[in-house]
């Protein structure tokens, strides 16, 4: 997985099957990338499995290891709190909108290297928010602006 190595990882070099349960449960989205890479590298026992045990983790990594938002972080957050979590970790973005949760610790991460780190409880690297020139805001996804649409510079659904 190169959002791993691309992250100061070590990804185990074998085959990997993982299971998303239930599997009565329709899932879809990249929102769960950063859980399964997590999931992963406890599995590796490059983190502690102990330290992502009972976290909530919601949010699409980037080949270069940046964790992105996704839609609908507020309501899956409630829906963790209601299932008992009390931590979760989503993409720094949107830390605002999951903090609006009652009883629930947030941690906002701006990439993979920055959750292991505080997982591992080494260093924080300082990682500066990248700025894709040309490319629609990511935080913007699914936004729906009066008046954007074709030849307004803002994108529907982009991320």
């Amino acid at each position: 997985m190169r959002e791993a190595r691309n992250s100061g990882a070590e990804w185990p070099q074998k085959k990997l099957t993982v299971g998303l349960s239930p599997a009565s449960v329709p899932k879809g989205g990249s929102g769960f990338d950063l859980a399964v890479a997590c999931a992963v590298l406890g599995a590796a026992e490059r983190i502690d499995p102990a330290s992502i045990a009972d976290v909530v983790m919601i949010g699409e990594l980037g080949l270069d290891g940046r964790v992105r938002p996704v839609r609908g972080v507020l309501p899956a957050v409630l829906a963790a709190a209601e299932a008992g979590y009390r931590q979760v970790v989503v993409p720094e973005q949107t830390a605002g909108e999951a903090a609006l949760v009652p009883g629930v610790s947030v941690l906002g991460v701006r990439s993979l290297r920055q959750l292991i780190a505080v997982l591992c409880e080494e260093p924080v690297p300082d990682e500066r928010e990248a700025h894709d020139e040309g490319r629609p805001d990511t935080r913007l996804a699914g936004l729906m602006v009066p008046g954007a649409g074709i030849g307004t510079g803002l994108a529907r659904g982009a991320g």
